[in-house]
C-alpha cells in the first residue's frame, strides 16, 4: 500500500485497514505522513490531534506531529508536543526511589534531542544548549546502564559523542575555543567520532596548537572515510611551520585527487610564487577544466588564475580574473582585496608613502576604482558581521580588526592627500 502513486489513495487505503486494527499504530503513522505529503496541513494537524487522543502513548506520532509543527514553524507548539513525550525524570536525583528504566531514559535522550531541532530552528540559542546539556546528562547514565548490562553500547556511545559535538559547536559560535575543545575531547572518548576529530583539528590549528593538531590530523587520516579536508589542514600546519616544501607536495596530492579543490589550488599558487616556479601553476588551470567542463566559471578558478597573472605582472589579466570571481559569496571578498590593492599600487610603487609629488591622470582613475571596490567591500563586510550573531560560518579571523576597510582605507586616504596637492600645484 506504501507504493500507492497518489497519496488520496494511500490515505484512504491506510484508514480502511485502521478500521480493521484500530491499535495499529505503525497505520496511524503512515496515515498522518500521506497527509503531510499531501500539504494539507490543517488535515494533518486534525488528524494528529485525534491520533494522540486515542494513542496517547504513540511517541511516533507525537514525533511526527512536532516535526510537522517546527515545518509550520510554530515552534511554541512543537516544544510542548515534545515535552508531553517526556517522562518526569530529574536527572540531578538517579538515585530516587523508582529509577526509570534504561528504555525510558533512552526515549528521553532522544525527545531532547528532537527539541534541540526545534530550538536550533526558532534560534533560541539558550535554549538549545541548555536542553543539550540535559541530554548529555541523562546520556551518560544511559552509556552507564548499557556498559553494566551490555545493551547497545557501540549505538549510544556515539549519540553521547554526537551530543558532545554539537556542545561543541555552541561553544565555537561563542567564540569559546577552549569549552569547545573540552567538549570534543569528551565526545572522542565515548567513540571514534570523525566530525569531532575534523573539527578539533580546525580549532587547534585556529589556536596556533600545532603539535596537538598534527597529531590530531595524523589519527584522522588513519580512520577517515574522506581523507580531504584532515589533508587540507596538514598542509596548512606544515605552511604555519614554514615548511613549505612539505606543504606544496601535500597541496599537489590533494590537486592530483581533485583536480578542482581551488582552495587547494590558491595556496599551491603562493607557495609556487614562493619557491619561483610559477610556471607549473596553467597545468593545474589545465587539469581542471578538463576534469570538470564547467570548473571553467568557477570563482575559484578564477581567483587562482587573477594571483598567478598577478603573480606574473600581467595586471590586466589579474583585474579580468579578479573581476570575474567578485560576486562569488566564497571568493568575493579576497578578489575584491586583490583589485583594490592592485589599483592603489599597481607596479609596487607604494605612492601612498612618498609624500613628495602628485598623481597623473591615469593614477587617479585608479583612486576611483578603487573607492568604488572599497564600498562594494563595505557592503559585504556588513552583511556577513549581521550573518555572523546567527550563524558560524563567518571566519573567527573576520573580525572589525581585520577587515579590508580597515587594511584599505588609510592607503587610499593617503593618495587622495597626494592627488589635492597635486591639483593645486
Amino acid at each position: 500500500m506504501q507504493r500507492l502513486a497518489a497519496p488520496e489513495s494511500a490515505i484512504e487505503a491506510f484508514e480502511n485497514a485502521l478500521r480493521y486494527n484500530p491499535k495499529d499504530s505503525r497505520l496511524a503513522e503512515k496515515i498522518g505522513k500521506a497527509l503531510v505529503s499531501t500539504h494539507d496541513y490543517r488535515k494533518a494537524q486534525d488528524y494528529y490531534d485525534n491520533a494522540l487522543r486515542n494513542m496517547p502513548d504513540n511517541t511516533a506520532l507525537r514525533y511526527d506531529m512536532a516535526r510537522l509543527y517546527t515545518k509550520l514553524r510554530m515552534f511554541n507548539d512543537s516544544a510542548k508536543t515534545l515535552t508531553k513525550a517526556l517522562s518526569n525524570f530529574d536527572e540531578d536525583d538517579e538515585d530516587g526511589v523508582n529509577p526509570p528504566g534504561l528504555d525510558v531514559l533512552t526515549k528521553d535522550v532522544e525527545t531532547l534531542l528532537l527539541l534541540v531541532e526545534t530550538y536550533k530552528e526558532s534560534g533560541e540559542k539558550e535554549e538549545m544548549k541548555n536542553t543539550l546539556l540535559r541530554a548529555r546528562n541523562i546520556q551518560r547514565m544511559v552509556m552507564e546502564r548499557a556498559r553494566s548490562a551490555g545493551e547497545g553500547k557501540s549505538t549510544q556511545r556515539t549519540t553521547g559523542s554526537e551530543i558532545c559535538y554539537m556542545l561543541a559547536q555552541c561553544a565555537e559560535e561563542e567564540k569559546d575555543d577552549d569549552t569547545a575543545i573540552d567538549y570534543y575531547k569528551e565526545g572522542l572518548e565515548n567513540s571514534v567520532h570523525e566530525p569531532s576529530m575534523l573539527s578539533l583539528s580546525k580549532v587547534h590549528l585556529r589556536k596556533h596548537n600545532i603539535q596537538e593538531c598534527e597529531d590530531m590530523c595524523r589519527s584522522l587520516l588513519r580512520v577517515a572515510s574522506k581523507k580531504e579536508e584532515a589533508s587540507m589542514i596538514m598542509g596548512d600546519l606544515m605552511f604555519i611551520k614554514g615548511e613549505y616544501e612539505k606543504a606544496t607536495v601535500q597541496y599537489f596530492n590533494l590537486l592530483a585527487k581533485n583536480p578542482n579543490n581551488y582552495i587547494a589550488m590558491e595556496k599551491i599558487v603562493s607557495l609556487l610564487r614562493r619557491s619561483g616556479k610559477l610556471q607549473d601553476a596553467p597545468s593545474l588551470f589545465e587539469k581542471a577544466e578538463v576534469k570538470d567542463p564547467r570548473s571553467s566559471s568557477h570563482a575559484g578558478l578564477y581567483f587562482s588564475k587573477g594571483l598567478y597573472y598577478r603573480y606574473t605582472n600581467n595586471i590586466m589579466d589579474a583585474i579580468k580574473h579578479f573581476n570575474l570571481a567578485r560576486r562569488d559569496g566564497e571568493w568575493g571578498s579576497k578578489a575584491l582585496a586583490n583589485m583594490i590593492d592592485i589599483y592603489t599600487n599597481p607596479d609596487g610603487s607604494n605612492l601612498w608613502e612618498d609624500g613628495e609629488g602628485g598623481l597623473d591622470g591615469t593614477n587617479r582613475e585608479s583612486i576611483r576604482v578603487a573607492e568604488k571596490l572599497l564600498r562594494e567591500v563595505r557592503s559585504d563586510e556588513e552583511r556577513r558581521l549581521e550573518r555572523s550573531d546567527s550563524i558560524s560560518t563567518v571566519p573567527r579571523s573576520y573580525t572589525t580588526n581585520n577587515l579590508p576597510t580597515r587594511r584599505f582605507a588609510p592607503r587610499l586616504i593617503a593618495l587622495r592627500l597626494i592627488a589635492a596637492r597635486g591639483a593645486r600645484a
